[in-house]
């Protein structure tokens, strides 16, 4: 109730902001939209933790935040029942994926999808990144490899490699190096402890892979690594 009609602790703190800002219009209407969106929020639906994962709260935690997770990750958004004949290929590589079997929980998997031009390996990909993402501690797409590193024949393959450190070590553009080989150095000494979905979208050079994932080893338990290619 202290949410919904901000009495008690809440009503101590809007008091204590009001009593400080000044009379304009303005600040009241920001206050009044606090106030509404606590009523709103107190009105949502939510779980009980003790009819929830047996009362266990760090299970409780986890499912929370991977919900949270797909929500705010979920950049390939694709309304999958209108793509005619995706969902029967979609089915056979998540049963490749088998993330639900415990037996597979600590293998890394490597996947590949080969295929002409056209056959909507890239849509496939996405879709998997789609169902899939929320159920990985760190996740990486990166779409058009091949496009990529034609475009930027020097820098591209080192962008790619940047690309897949900063999204599954989640540091939004802090990590920095200017070389392949220092690139492979940072994934083999900062992914081996990662559990991470990553997509290779579109690869067509060995070279490309190598500097990549080259070995399963190089990403931690669990880790499922799915490459497109022509």
């Amino acid at each position: 109730m202290d949410v919904r009609k901000q009495t008690g602790s809440f009503a101590q703190a809007f008091e204590k902001h009001e009593a400080g800002i000044c009379e304009g219009k303005h600040e009241k209407e920001k206050v009044q939209r606090w106030r509404n969106a606590l009523t709103q929020a107190a009105d949502l639906c939510g779980e009980d933790l003790k009819n929830a994962d047996s009362g266990h709260e760090a299970k409780f935690i986890k499912k929370i935040l991977g919900e949270v997770n797909k929500q705010l990750h979920n950049k390939y958004q694709l309304d999958i029942e209108h793509l005619v004949g995706i969902t029967s290929r979609l089915n056979d590589v998540v049963r490749m994926i088998d993330i639900e079997n415990s037996g597979s929980k600590d293998v890394v998997r490597m996947i590949g999808i080969w295929g002409m031009g056209g056959i909507g390996k890239t849509t496939l990909a996405k879709a998997i990144y789609n169902k899939f993402e929320g159920s990985f501690e760190g996740r990486s797409l990166l779409a058009n490899v091949r496009e990529v590193i034609a475009n930027q024949p020097i820098t591209g393959l080192v962008g790619l490699q940047k690309q897949l450190l900063n999204d599954i070590l989640k540091s939004k553009g802090h990590i920095k190096f200017d070389s392949v080989a220092k690139g492979i150095e940072m994934i083999r000494e900062r992914l081996p402890c990662e559990r991470a979905l990553v997509i290779i979208d579109d690869a067509d050079d060995l070279h490309q892979l190598k500097a990549i994932a080259r070995k399963r080893d190089w990403f931690g338990p669990g880790s499922r690594i799915i490459i497109t290619k022509r």
